[in-house]
C-alpha cells in the first residue's frame, strides 16, 4: 500500500473517458472560435445578422447542436474524476481532503492565469470553485451554504431588487438542499433519535414560499415574486431529491442544474401577467445596449490593434466583473454536471458498460431526440439582439439550458455506445490527446488568440465560418498528431504533470523509459 496518493497508474484508467474528453475538447474548441474572432464584452449573439449561404447554416448548426452542449460534456467528466480519485483514497484509507483542496487551487491558478494572460473566456476557475462547492456538499457541511443564502434572502426582501443577489439566494439555497438531501443520517440511529434537517428544510422553503406569495398579493414587485417563485422550485426540488438510494446523485445534479433556468422563466412569464409592474421603457433597453455596444467596441478596437501588455489588462477588468456578476449562473450549471457525473461513476456506470448497455441506449435516444426538439424551439423562438425584446432572449437561452443538459448526455452516452462497439474499443486513436485535454485546451486559446489579435497575425472578422471551421479542424488534427507523439515519450502532458505535482505534493515521473509503451487497456466492454 503507498503512504499516500498518487497519480492513478495507466493500466486503471477508464479509456472511455479519455476518448469522451477529446471528442468535448474538439467541440469546445469549435464553440470558442467564434469567441477568439470576436470581443467577449460583446453582447451574447446567439445567431449573428448578416450571415448568408453555408455561413447562415453552420452558425445555426452550431448554436442548435453544439453551443454549450461540450462544456457541460467537460463538467460531466470532471464529476467523474472527482469520483475516481475519493473511490481511490476511501480504497486505500487515506486522505482525501487535503490532495484535492491543493489540486482545486492548482485548478483555479491555472485558470486565473489563462483569463488573465492567455484569453478571457476561461471555464477552468469557475471549475475550481464548483469543486470547493461540491467538496463541502458531498462532506455533509451543507449549513455552511445555507447561512449566505438566508443572507442572500435577507438582502432581497429588505434592499430591493438585485438580479445577483437572486441568482446567489437560489444557488445557495439549492446546494444547501442537496446537501442536505445527500447527507441525511436515518431519524434514529444507534437508539438516539436525529433532527431531520432536510425534512425541516423542505417544509420552511414551502412556508416561505407561501409568505412570500401574500407578500407579492399584498405589494407586487420582483423582489417578492421572485423569491416566491424560487422558495416554491426549491421546496418541490427538496421533495425531489427526497428519495434514497445512489439515485440521489443524478437526481440532486439535475435539480441543481434545471433549478435557476425554470426559476428565471418562471419569474419573466409570471412577471407579464402582473399588470401593475412597471415595463421597462424601450429608450432604456437601448441605453443600456449602446453601454454594451461601446464597451465592446472598444474592446474589438484592443483586441485588434492593442499590445499585449493592453489586452491583458482589458482580460483583468472582464475576469473581475465576471466574478462579480455573471459567475453564479455558470457555478450553478457547473455543479449539477459534477454531480452527475459524480453519479456515474459512483453507480459503475461508465466503469462497466456492458452491464449499462440499456441506459446509455436509453440515455441517446431521450437526450438527443428531447434535447433536439428543445434547442430547436429555443433557435425558432428567438435568436436576435433586439434590446427591446430581452425577456425573449432570457427565455430562449434558458430553454436552450435545458437542451444542453439533454444534448450533452445524449451525446455522451451515444459516444460510449459507438467506442465500445462490437469489434472493440473504437476511437482510441484519440485517447492520448483526451489525456492532455488541459494542456490542449491552454493551446487552443492561445493558438486562437495569436490568429485573431492584434499582436499576433490580427486576423480578427477576416475569417468567416467556413474558415473557422476549417481552421478548427486542421489545429485539432495536429494536437491529436502531437498528442500522440507526446505520450509515447512522457507520462503526463506538461500542464497535466504540473497539476499533479501540486495535486500530490511531489514531482510525478514524467520520461517514459523507452522500451515502455503507452498502456491504453480497455475496461469492462
Amino acid at each position: 500500500m503507498p503512504s499516500a496518493l498518487s497519480p492513478i497508474a495507466e493500466p486503471q484508467r477508464i479509456v472511455t473517458l479519455d476518448i469522451v474528453r477529446a471528442v468535448a475538447l474538439f467541440g469546445v474548441f469549435l464553440m470558442n472560435v467564434e469567441y477568439f474572432a470576436r470581443p467577449l464584452q460583446a453582447a451574447e449573439r446567439m445567431i449573428e445578422p448578416g450571415l448568408h449561404g453555408l455561413n447562415h447554416a453552420l452558425a445555426w448548426f452550431e448554436y442548435v447542436f453544439m453551443h454549450g452542449k461540450f462544456w457541460t460534456m467537460f463538467a460531466l467528466l470532471f464529476g467523474m474524476g472527482f469520483a475516481v480519485m475519493l473511490g481511490r483514497a476511501q480504497a486505500q484509507g487515506r486522505s482525501f481532503a487535503a490532495p484535492y483542496l491543493r489540486r482545486t487551487a492548482a485548478l483555479m491558478a491555472m485558470g486565473v492565469a489563462h483569463a488573465v494572460l492567455v484569453w478571457g473566456g476561461d471555464i477552468l476557475h469557475s471549475y475550481a470553485i464548483a469543486a470547493c462547492v461540491l467538496l463541502i456538499a458531498l462532506r455533509g457541511r451543507w449549513w455552511w451554504l445555507l447561512l449566505p443564502s438566508l443572507g442572500f434572502l435577507l438582502a432581497q426582501v429588505f434592499w430591493g431588487s438585485s438580479r445577483p443577489l437572486f441568482t446567489a439566494m437560489i444557488a445557495f439555497l439549492m446546494f444547501a438542499g442537496a446537501g442536505a438531501f445527500l447527507q441525511e443520517k436515518p431519524a434514529a440511529e444507534n437508539g438516539r433519535r436525529r433532527f431531520p434537517y432536510a425534512k425541516a428544510l423542505s417544509w420552511l422553503l414551502a412556508a416561505a414560499a407561501v409568505g412570500f406569495c401574500a407578500l407579492w398579493i399584498a405589494s407586487p414587485g420582483f423582489v417578492p415574486l421572485a423569491a416566491t417563485v424560487s422558495a416554491s422550485l426549491l421546496a418541490a426540488a427538496t421533495a425531489f431529491l427526497r428519495p434514497p438510494g445512489m439515485s440521489r446523485l443524478w437526481r440532486a445534479g439535475a435539480a441543481i442544474y434545471l433549478i435557476l433556468p425554470l426559476a428565471i422563466s418562471a419569474t419573466i412569464l409570471l412577471g407579464k401577467l402582473d399588470a401593475s409592474a412597471p415595463a421597462p421603457t424601450a429608450q432604456a433597453a437601448h441605453a443600456a445596449f449602446a453601454a454594451v455596444q461601446a464597451e465592446a467596441a472598444q474592446a474589438a478596437s484592443i483586441n485588434a490593434h492593442g499590445s499585449y501588455a493592453e489586452n491583458v489588462a482589458l482580460r483583468w477588468d472582464y475576469f473581475t466583473e465576471m466574478l462579480s456578476a455573471g459567475e453564479v449562473y455558470l457555478l450553478i450549471s457547473v455543479m449539477g454536471m459534477f454531480l452527475i457525473g459524480f453519479w456515474f461513476v459512483r453507480a459503475d456506470v461508465i466503469g462497466n458498460v456492458q452491464a449499462h448497455r440499456g441506459l446509455f441506449r436509453r440515455l441517446a435516444a431521450f437526450g438527443v431526440a428531447v434535447g433536439a426538439a428543445l434547442a430547436l424551439c429555443s433557435a425558432a423562438f428567438y435568436t436576435g439582439d433586439d434590446p427591446a425584446k430581452r425577456d425573449q432572449a432570457f427565455l430562449a437561452a434558458n430553454l436552450m439550458t435545458v437542451a444542453n443538459l439533454l444534448l450533452s448526455l445524449g451525446y455522451v452516452s451515444a459516444l460510449v455506445l459507438f467506442i465500445h462497439g462490437r469489434d472493440g474499443l473504437r476511437l482510441r486513436w484519440l485517447a492520448p490527446a483526451g489525456r492532455m485535454a488541459l494542456t490542449n485546451y491552454l493551446m487552443q486559446s492561445a493558438i486562437g488568440t495569436l490568429i485573431f489579435y492584434g499582436y499576433g497575425l490580427g486576423l480578427s472578422n477576416r475569417i468567416d465560418r467556413i474558415g473557422q471551421l476549417a481552421l478548427v479542424i486542421g489545429v485539432f488534427a495536429l494536437q491529436v498528431l502531437a498528442s500522440r507523439w507526446w505520450m509515447s515519450r512522457f507520462h503526463f502532458g506538461p500542464a497535466e504533470w504540473l497539476w499533479r505535482a501540486a495535486t500530490y505534493a511531489r514531482w510525478p515521473p514524467l520520461f517514459r523509459r523507452r522500451a515502455s509503451a503507452p498502456a491504453i487497456t480497455a475496461e469492462s466492454a
